[in-house]
């Protein structure tokens, strides 16, 4: 049977958010374009209906590449970042330098928004960001991707990373007194020369963490669990 990717399918979001009686459906790749360029994102639902469509793009293969690739450079932060994971999870060899040049403006969009006071960005993905000497304490990046990022001597002070992706993260001379880290994975992550006084470790997995000239004074208690995966 032949495919016709560019047609309607079964998960095609349906313009107006819902059907009623005499409404007319308009699926496709049509749909997705209309969705993201008539739909504003000022309000809860509509913002939903467009991340909708940015998954949706994916089923339209490289017709649905260039949508995200597209989105890339949305205002909306939510948007962006919804691209950023799509095209990291499902066409990173393809979009590369795409890629490439977004995590560039990332990293200066991302200290603009702390500046201007924002402090949430649990579940933000950063991965691969580039920042050297920012302060960025009391900040929130619960649950953030940080895999691959490069944080050299940057204040994290007080900073909520719990449950933060740290895969393959360089973090040396980072401040973390007072950070909470639990339930975070540093397995081989260089820590070299960090300030960890204060730091919540619980339930951290330190196991083969590059730990050399940190500075530990004070630090909270830590459990049993965490003391295993440090010396382990």
């Amino acid at each position: 049977m032949t495919a016709y990717p560019d047609q309607p399918q079964a998960t095609d979001v349906v313009l107006g958010g819902s059907i009623s009686r005499g409404d007319a459906v308009l699926g496709g790749i049509e749909a997705v374009k209309q969705q993201l360029n008539q739909t504003p994102s000022s309000s809860p639902l509509s913002l939903n209906a467009k991340i909708a469509a940015l998954h949706n793009a994916l089923n339209y293969r490289q017709k649905g590449i260039a949508i995200l690739i597209q989105a890339l450079d949305d205002e909306v932060w939510e948007i962006h970042q919804t691209a950023y994971s799509l095209l990291e999870k499902h066409a990173a060899t393809q979009t590369e330098s795409a890629l490439t040049q977004y995590s560039i403006r990332l990293a200066k969009e991302f200290l603009n928004r702390y500046e201007a006071g924002h402090r949430a960005f649990s579940r933000a993905n950063l991965s691969g960001i580039c920042l050297q000497w920012e302060i960025l304490s009391e900040i929130d990046l619960s649950d953030a991707n940080l895999s691959g990022a490069y944080l050299n001597r940057v204040d994290l002070t007080g900073a909520i990373l719990k449950g933060a992706n740290f895969n393959q993260t360089i973090l040396n001379g980072v401040e973390l007194s007072q950070a909470n880290l639990s339930h975070v994975n540093l397995t081989g992550v260089s820590l070299k020369e960090t300030n960890l006084s204060q730091a919540e470790l619980t339930e951290a997995n330190l196991r083969g963490a590059d730990l050399s000239r940190a500075c530990c004074t004070r630090p909270k208690p830590l459990t049993i669990n965490a003391l295993i995966r440090i010396y382990s």
